[in-house]
């Protein structure tokens, strides 16, 4: 089974994925798979990496917090950084998700405002399988 296969069958069948997109990747900013249909870019190396410094070291916290991250060449910038990391680019958005093991995922979406909470519940369900 592919990483792609394996992604959904974790997260399930759910409509959001008809616009959104759950990519995982290793900490080292490996692309692994992916699930679901945006026309968004996908995050690259830099900025997984910059992501999985944020959720290890408070230097890495403040870098997002003071110049957001870069994702397709746009700036994407930190409205939330609790349990995930959220970033916001005008409608567009991102959620990252840390994992206990070796994994970031990231969750895409065109409507950041009405689909952020059942994108931060697709990466939870991600990161519990991952963590599993």
């Amino acid at each position: 089974m592919s990483w792609d296969e394996r992604i959904v069958t974790a997260v399930g069948s759910s409509s959001i994925l008809a616009t959104c997109q759950l990519h995982v990747y290793n900490r080292e900013g490996v692309f692994c798979g992916s699930a679901g249909k945006s026309e968004l870019p996908k995050p690259d190396e830099e900025t997984i990496k910059a992501a999985a410094k944020a959720f290890c070291s408070q230097d890495g916290k403040d870098a997002i917090r003071s110049g957001g991250l870069n994702i397709g060449g746009d700036k994407y910038r930190l409205i939330r950084d609790d349990d995930h990391i959220i970033l916001r680019k005008k409608e567009e958005g991102a959620v990252f998700a840390n994992t206990t093991k070796e994994y970031i995922i990231v969750g895409m979406t065109p409507n950041l405002k009405t689909q952020q909470g059942e994108l931060i519940g697709l990466c939870e369900k991600a990161q519990s399988w991952l963590s599993g």
